[in-house]
């Protein structure tokens, strides 16, 4: 057991060298970008979100939010007020959610377009879209991930920001695919054939990620462009299954890679309890330090959600087994096909 735990401690000291490519910063670029964001509801961090996304320091830029028609008049005056333009979504979708009818609409709107999308839960720093835009000079498609906000230090809420975390580990095993919330397109890859391609679709990151690499087009990571987003869950089982889901379907070298290191770690558990061995559990020390250096750039907010990184592993790969063979996502009361 001994060798278990050195060789899971050698796979995670290797796999923080490699990752510092992953957060590298892009080059300047002052390619024009669109930035699009559907909103639905009441996201308790839509104000700093509008506020974050008008005070880009890209030199070339403009931003639509993009609202269901029967929260058209609700959405303008709370984002309106704060600098944003917001449109109406008025194009059907037959079969989509409304998330997916807003990404379609806009790429029907702007073909020919450089489109930037992004997410009404969360905040972004200054140099977010730049960077985005600096990956798209290094392939048509490029997108980033965030790190989790809890807005309470409940324990659901801590279990999520864990939970949330393990996006990174596709990346890490080359199980590329496309986050919603920082998801770029060059001109090229916006026009009828993508939107056609979503039609039917529940989830846009999930489908512009299938199109994308259909086409195989790599996509572009900008780990320096991550985001904060922010969130109070309520009910994490639900959301933590759906996720679960995505990944298998859509980054399934990821997630089996994923559950090849959360067996070795529950070993690396069970015999350091079972032996009294503290020293074997130095891969545990080494996944909360990884998962530090993912956030560094946040300081004292990357402290709790990689804590709870170790808890999530066990969540998440749980979550994996038990849906490894589902075929469906059930979404706002929708059940949606796989």
């Amino acid at each position: 057991m001994f060798f278990i735990s050195a060789l899971a401690d050698l796979l995670l000291i290797y796999q923080i060298a490699e990752e510092r490519r992953l957060m590298k910063r892009w080059p300047l670029s002052t390619r024009r970008l669109k930035v699009v964001v559907p909103v639905r509801g009441h996201d308790p961090a839509i104000a700093e979100c509008v506020r974050s996304l008008l005070s880009q320091d890209h030199p070339d830029y403009s931003v639509i939010f993009l609202a269901d028609e029967d929260e058209l008049d609700e959405q303008r005056k709370t984002i309106e007020p704060l600098g944003g333009i917001v449109e109406a979504v008025t194009l059907p979708c037959e079969g989509c959610t409304g998330k997916v009818r807003a990404v379609r609409q806009a790429i029907i709107k702007y073909s020919g377009e450089n489109l930037v999308f992004a997410d009404s839960d969360t905040i972004y720093p200054r140099d977010w879209l730049s960077q985005m835009a600096g990956a798209l000079e290094s392939s048509p498609a490029a997108t980033s991930f965030s790190w989790p906000l809890p807005l309470r230090p409940t324990f659901v809420n801590l279990l999520r920001a864990g939970f949330w975390t393990l996006g990174f580990e596709s990346w890490a095993f080359n199980g590329t695919f496309m986050w919603g919330g920082s998801m770029a397109l060059r001109s090229e890859l916006v026009g009828d054939e993508l939107a056609g391609h979503l039609l039917g679709k529940w989830c846009d990151d999930c489908a512009v990620g299938e199109f994308v690499k259909k086409r195989g087009t790599r996509i572009a990571f900008a780990g320096g462009a991550m985001p904060l987003n922010a969130f109070d869950e309520k009910r994490i089982w639900g959301w933590a299954s759906r996720q679960a889901i995505i990944f298998l379907r859509h980054s399934k070298r990821g997630t089996y890679s994923f559950l090849a290191i959360a067996f070795m770690l529950l070993a690396v558990l069970i015999s350091s309890i079972a032996l009294k061995a503290a020293l074997l559990d130095l891969p545990f020390l080494l996944w909360v330090i990884k998962n530090m250096l993912r956030g560094i750039k946040y300081g004292k907010r990357a402290i709790l959600p990689s804590l709870f990184s170790i808890p999530a592993i066990f969540f998440a790969a749980a979550l994996v087994l038990l849906n490894i063979r589902s075929r469906k996502i059930e979404w706002r009361g929708r059940v949606y096909a796989v």
